[in-house]
């Protein structure tokens, strides 16, 4: 992973952010059930995004948060409405596991890479190839996590 070398406490972390934001979930669902409080909390969130993006630092953080939080949510509803019997807790904590293992291989990847740039591949390409590996490979991590195979 390219931000700063992956390692346990990484996924450590976002393992209790994503629990904490499945907790604030819960919290939101009413008689009305999973699939409502989902569809109204995405919206929120892709308002916050749009109106925040590009104005300063913690403005952008506040934005990646939100991102994670809108791409865990729309997998909790797509697999609670394919009524695989997915909760929005089962979900999220699975895509989460997907996401830390596609952070772990994508570091290893990049290790692996490392030892290219001894023969000439420079940093922009081994970044460009990682970037490339995660697209080619992080949406099978997903799947395998919704359906568990």
């Amino acid at each position: 992973m390219t931000i700063c070398g992956y390692n346990q406490k990484i996924g450590d972390a976002l393992i209790m952010l994503v629990d904490g934001l499945i907790d604030a979930m819960e919290r939101r669902v009413t008689s009305e059930g999973p699939v409502t409080a989902l569809k109204v909390e995405i919206n929120e969130l892709e308002i916050m995004i749009k109106t925040m993006n590009g104005h300063g630092t913690m403005p952008d953080m506040f934005v990646g948060l939100n991102v994670l939080a809108l791409h865990l949510f729309k997998a909790a509803h797509a697999d609670i409405e394919s009524n695989s019997g997915a909760t929005i807790r089962s979900s999220c904590q699975n895509n989460a596991r997907a996401f830390i293992n596609t952070l772990s291989d994508a570091e290893a990847y990049r290790e692996d890479l490392e030892v290219g740039k001894l023969v000439g591949i420079g940093h922009t390409e081994l970044i460009a190839r990682v970037a490339k590996w995660v697209n080619e490979n992080g949406d099978k991590a997903q799947q395998k996590a919704a359906t568990g195979k």
